[in-house]
C-alpha cells in the first residue's frame, strides 16, 4: 500500500489486528474511520486501540507511538540532510 507513500494502520497493527468497528449507528456497524500514516512513520506505531463511546456514533482511537524510534529517525534524517547540504 506504500505505492502512494501512505499506509492505513487501522486493522494492520497490534491492538487492532481484526479492524475493530469504528462506527456503530442505527443502520449497522462498520470500519469507516481510517488512521493513515506515511510509510516512513509506520514503524513508529506500536499499538492502536479502538475504544467505546456513548455520546457519538464514531469510536475514539488511541495510537501509541514509540518515541525512541521517532528520535532515531529524526537523527537519521538530520544526518542525511547534513550530508546532502555538504555534498
Amino acid at each position: 500500500m506504500c505505492e502512494n507513500g501512505s499506509v492505513i494502520i487501522t486493522g494492520n497493527v497490534a491492538g487492532d489486528e481484526e479492524g475493530e468497528y469504528t462506527f456503530i449507528g442505527p443502520n449497522g456497524k462498520s470500519t469507516i474511520d481510517y488512521l493513515v500514516t506515511n510509510c516512513h512513520e509506520e514503524e513508529k506505531v506500536q499499538t492502536l486501540k479502538i475504544g467505546q463511546c456513548d455520546s457519538s456514533d464514531h469510536m475514539p482511537s488511541k495510537v501509541e507511538l514509540c518515541i525512541e524510534a521517532c528520535e532515531r529517525q529524526r537523527e537519521k534524517d538530520q544526518k542525511e540532510g547534513d550530508s546532502v547540504r555538504r555534498g
